[in-house]
């Protein structure tokens, strides 16, 4: 069974990680998880180790102990134990509550809500100190927040930024719901985005039902909506000094700061190049060995050393994973998914050039791909006929991603032309996690076919 999972074939090594939870031998689960890794894969791993239910805790355990596995697969491992359930699964998960990177602490957290967990005695006291922590890093993140949102060459981290503090609170309520009833606690988190009337309700439900102590620490945070509010609410509890552009990024990129996205230290090394080029250099250094390939490339980029970095095979520097974000998110369809989101999209896209008159594809091949124009423009014809000509920020191959069939029409480049091209596999995780892409695309399948008419 090992060898299968190995084979070059990928359909071979589908079926045997299909076939591994039936088999359920311990020597499977190494192998399984590494496949975790892969974004082809790793729903079939997942459903694998589901089926093998307790056997599978212990590897998943030293998995989430260990140094060796990147963050993708250790929040995919939480996951996967919140669907096994069960007190073991818990008592695995509750080991991991503070879990240092939040993508890995948003699953394990998740994954105890899907088991039903209820804190008591210790677990009490560390749920509540997990909620102090999780408050304290709001407040640092507000400060930062305050010291760079006038800054032009930082609005790409600052989004950053608030897309953690609201991360935060979704990590918070989880925590509450540990404490309290889930459903009250859930329901009010859901009411607070939805309007005025039912926010103030939710905001009444929690004053109610949460204990003094523990509502005047978190309502702070769960009371305003706007950024400056909830760092105002937050001053006296947890006060944050105002620091300078260049200090607060070289902050973000301290060696102690490791609760630190590797997306928002990205965006930080971005944003210095362009805030002290002197400083920039010397600092992204420290970055060029990272386990994390975003940061890696980004720090290789601020110190100028793109000798390192990918290449398309026409031989130009490719895209940044974080130039790759900037350009999907001026496209209409990734409008309302988090840049974080995009970043783990953009690292699997691969990137085409064609020049003019290079057919992208013909009529009648299956594809697997649609494709993201960021520079130059093409067509989408049959012989002479043209039906529609494409520009940048434009996309085309999305029913063919949806529904695996020929191709229409050809698309050719009209001028020399570079393209992003996403999987379909790709697509269905992004998917998965966010319905409204899915949205969004019936909506611009639905809007291309009433302009046929």
């Amino acid at each position: 069974m090992i060898r299968l999972m190995r084979d070059a074939d990928t359909d071979v090594r589908l079926a045997a990680l299909s076939a591994a939870g039936d088999v359920r031998s311990p020597r499977l689960w190494p192998q399984v998880i590494q496949h975790l890794a892969t974004t082809r894969f790793h729903p079939y791993a997942a459903k694998a180790l589901v089926r093998a239910g307790d056997r599978a805790l212990q590897p998943i355990g030293e998995v989430l102990r260990s140094d060796d596995f990147g963050r993708e697969v250790k929040a995919r491992s939480a996951s996967i134990c919140g669907r096994i359930g069960g007190e073991a699964a818990q008592a695995l998960l509750v080991t991991h509550m503070g879990y240092s990177d939040q993508n890995v602490r948003r699953s394990v957290l998740t994954s105890l809500h899907q088991c039903g967990f209820k804190a008591t005695g210790v677990n009490l006291v560390d749920v509540r100190r997990l909620l102090r922590q999780e408050i304290s890093e709001v407040a640092w993140r507000l400060a930062v927040h305050a010291d760079l949102e006038s800054i032009e060459s930082c609005q790409l981290l600052v989004r950053a930024v608030a897309y953690e503090a609201d991360e935060a609170r979704r990590r918070i309520f989880l925590l509450l719901s540990f404490v309290y009833d889930s459903r009250t606690i859930l329901r009010a988190e859901e009411n607070l985005s939805c309007s005025s009337q039912q926010r103030a309700y939710a905001l009444e439900v929690l004053e109610t039902t949460l204990s003094g102590d523990l509502r005047r620490l978190v309502f702070p945070v769960l009371e305003w909506d706007r950024v400056q509010d909830r760092r105002t609410a937050l001053g006296d509890a947890f006060p944050q000094e105002a620091v300078g552009p260049e200090d607060r990024l070289s902050e973000i990129l301290s060696e102690e700061e490791k609760w630190i996205s590797p997306w928002m230290q990205a965006c930080a090394l971005y944003a210095l190049k362009e805030v002290s080029a002197s400083a920039s250099a010397a600092v992204a250094q420290a970055f060029f060995n990272d386990a994390e390939p975003l940061v890696r490339e980004t720090a290789l980029w601020v110190a100028g050393e793109t000798e390192h970095l990918a290449e398309t095979s026409e031989g130009s520097l490719m895209l940044l994973t974080i130039e790759r974000v900037l350009a999907l998110r001026s496209v209409d369809l990734f409008s309302g998914v988090p840049e974080e989101v995009l970043a783990a999209l953009a690292a699997v896209m691969e990137e085409h050039e064609f020049q003019a008159g290079d057919p992208i594809y013909e009529k009648g091949a299956t594809g697997r791909a649609m494709f993201f124009i960021i520079d130059g423009s093409v067509k989408v014809h049959d012989g002479d006929r043209t039906f529609v000509e494409l520009g940048e920020r434009e996309f085309f191959g999305e029913l063919t991603i949806l529904d695996p069939a020929p191709h229409s029409a050809t698309v050719s480049a009209t001028e020399d032309v570079r393209l992003l091209g996403l999987d379909r596999e790709a697509l269905y995780e992004l998917m998965a996690d966010h319905p409204e892409v899915l949205r969004k695309i019936i909506h611009e399948l639905c809007d291309r076919l009433r302009r046929k008419r």
